[in-house]
């Protein structure tokens, strides 16, 4: 049953990060995605392409820095990077709520400027 070809995952995983790069890349184009936010998905299958062309490296990287498998090195840097995209969004996120706070409030502004510009007339 243990019929485990490290050649086949890394051909199937060499093609699913080259996918999806070109999915993201067919959303930027298409403008479906916007490029602050392609960054990380970028950076993220390249890093995938860079660690299956490179598994002796990868391989060796872990082992120096006492990772027994190297999966969990894949892992342990995945999750560090979910919580760095997480802060960018959080800031994202809090930037544009200020700027529709804003937004609302110029419109409520000039709601009532023309609301006394009729009453005037």
């Amino acid at each position: 049953m243990n019929n485990f070809d490290p050649l086949r995952v890394q051909f199937l995983a060499l093609l699913i990060a080259i996918f999806f790069l070109f999915f993201v890349i067919k959303l930027i184009i298409n403008g479906k995605l916007r490029e602050e936010f392609s960054f990380f998905f970028i950076v993220l299958a390249s890093g995938i392409l860079i660690a299956t062309i490179m598994r002796e490296k990868f391989n060796a990287i872990g082992s120096y820095l006492g990772v027994y498998e190297p999966i969990n090195l894949i892992f342990a840097g995945l999750i560090i990077l979910c919580f760095f995209y997480l802060l960018f969004l959080s800031v994202v996120f809090s930037d544009q709520k200020e700027k529709i706070k804003k937004i609302t409030q110029e419109m409520a502004i000039l709601k009532n400027k023309i609301e006394l510009n009729k009453k005037q007339k």
